[in-house]
Order: C-alpha cells, then structure tokens, then sequence
C-alpha cells in the first residue's frame, strides 16, 4: 500500500473514528490496547460499525506464541501482536473483558472462534514520518513503540512530548498515532496525534 505514490495531506485526525478511551491500568498489555485501538478506526472507516476489541484477549494470545506461557505479566513485541492478529484475530470485548488485575485467564473456546473472523489480511512496516503520514491519510492508524525514559515525565501540561536530550532505556510503550499536523509554528514542523 505505501509503495503506490500517495497524497500527504497537511492535517490528519482520526479521532472521530476511535472509541472510548480505555485503560490499561499496571499490565503490561499495551500493545494490545494499541492494536485493538487501530483495528476499530480501520473497521469504522472501512464499514461505520462501532466495534470494541479485547485487549486482554490479544494479550493473552500473544503472550502465547511468543513464549508459551503467560505466568508472567511481562508484555509483549508488536511483531508478535501482529502475527498474532493475521493468525488468530481478536474478539470482541463483550466476548474476552479485559480484567485489569489478572493477566492470565484463558479466553474460552467461543471467543477464540469468533476471533477469526477478525483476522487481518497483512501488516506493514512505516520506516520514516513520511510513510506513517502516508498511512494516516489513507485512514490506517500506525501503531508506534516508544521508549519509556522517553516519555515519563516529559508530558506537559498541554499533553505535549518534549524532546529529551538523554538516552537511556526502561522500557518500551505502544501507542497509536490517529493523526498529525504540519504547520511551522510548532518545533519540529508539527506534531503527531497520539492514543496511549
């Protein structure tokens, strides 16, 4: 998709098409929070259904492939989210709750079956801003990995990232770009839209 020679629009804003915010609450699942968070825009955009994935559900899955367990609340690549989504697919939150103080519950044979029919068809890499800018004006959210030192802290008051002058690393967090905008007023040239 982003090989083809695509229009960058100015200003993206995918909002309007997210659900509610959720919250993750100290699990470790957020890249299931993001990847269900991007597979709801792409669904509303592509159908004006209002679907809510579970992310305790990928989480769950993911977990799985990637180590075979999930005794340990330890999270989880966004590689292996992905494979798991063209795999598996997810369920409905109504079928999967995310439970926000165990980690470790089964979903059932059910959820699990009415997964498939959520599976995705293919994912794709965004290796500058300029594809993540392509994508989000196509109506494809991207899902980004941050490092955690990072952004702890640096949030102002407006919801705003800096950017800091140190690197050092304490983890990872998955966030999901729903837009940006380019104008020369703000550093950088603009910004992007961020769901955490």
């Amino acid at each position: 998709i982003l090989q083809n020679k695509l229009d960058i629009l100015p200003k993206v804003d995918l909002r309007n098409l997210d659900g509610p915010i959720r919250n993750q609450g100290n699990q470790g699942s957020c890249t299931g929070f993001s990847s269900c968070s991007g597979k709801e825009i792409l669904v509303k955009a592509k159908t004006k259904l209002d679907l809510q994935f579970s992310p305790g559900f990928m989480y769950y899955l993911s977990r799985m492939e990637a180590y075979g367990t999930v005794e340990k609340d330890q999270g989880c690549s966004m590689r292996t989210v992905m494979k798991t989504w063209y795999k598996y697919g997810c369920c409905l939150e109504k079928d999967f709750p995310y439970n926000v103080k165990v980690w470790n519950n089964k979903p059932n044979d059910l959820a699990i079956q009415n997964a498939l029919q959520y599976k995705i068809s293919g994912y794709y890499y965004a290796n500058s801003l300029n594809e993540i800018k392509a994508a989000l004006s196509n109506k494809m959210p991207v899902i980004i990995v941050v490092n955690t030192s990072l952004i702890l802290g640096m949030t102002g008051k407006n919801g705003a990232i800096s950017n800091p002058a140190y690197n050092t690393t304490s983890g990872y967090h998955a966030i999901l770009v729903v837009g940006y905008y380019d104008h020369p007023k703000y550093d950088g040239g603009g910004f992007l839209v961020v769901r955490n």
